[in-house]
């Protein structure tokens, strides 16, 4: 599901269908997307990882690719690094948002000076878009869409609306580089190595 829709574009801005085409705000939004993604190194919708592979690093903690978590189906591991795994039974490891976390008193107590891969099978994401990256998502499109239309020939406006302000079509890229500068502040809460170091 999109982090925001057309209409949330349009109605930050003043670029009507007339000026762009649905599609290309469409393409827009994508590309905030992908920039929110690649800033927070998350994303905001649901998905499940079926199989994923990690060396034991020692610490117990198993640093998923994708966070938040927001269940384990499963984990496994094998000891010599071969090709059969066991199943760790769930009361071996917690569930931390940001990481697999394997009790001391697991299974395959850690402390045994073994080395272990693991394989690992979880849902993460987010149920619902929070609304900061929402807004986020509606300024970044916006802009973006902003930048398209500027060299558009049939633009002969001065100004764009974006949000409760305007700006100077001559300064929009000026705007968009304020925006993403802004946009990586604002998202520090959800970012994926902030979320690491707070251990």
């Amino acid at each position: 599901m999109p982090y925001c829709t057309e209409g949330d574009v349009r109605r930050y801005t003043n670029i009507t269908e007339e000026d762009v085409a649905s599609d290309v705000v469409l393409e827009m939004i994508i590309s905030a997307e992908d920039l929110i993604n690649n800033l927070t190194g998350t994303i905001f919708s649901q998905g499940t990882v079926s199989s994923e592979y990690h060396d034991d690093n020692g610490t117990g903690i198993i640093d998923v690719k994708y966070i938040p978590i927001i269940s384990i189906t499963s984990v496994e591991y094998t000891d010599d690094f071969g090709s059969t795994y066991s199943t760790l039974e769930n009361s071996n490891y917690y569930n931390k948002e940001w990481a697999i976390k394997i009790k001391k008193n697991s299974d395959i107590a850690l402390i045994d000076g073994s080395e272990h891969r693991f394989r690992v099978s979880y849902e993460y994401g987010h149920s619902s878009c929070p609304i900061l990256v929402k807004n986020i998502c509606i300024m970044l499109a916006g802009v973006l869409t902003a930048c398209y239309f500027k060299d558009d020939p049939k633009n002969n406006r001065e100004y764009v609306k974006l949000g409760d302000s305007t700006v100077k079509y001559e300064n929009i890229n000026k705007k968009k580089e304020d925006v993403i500068r802004a946009s990586e502040e604002l998202l520090l809460p959800y970012t994926y190595t902030e979320i690491r170091v707070v251990r």
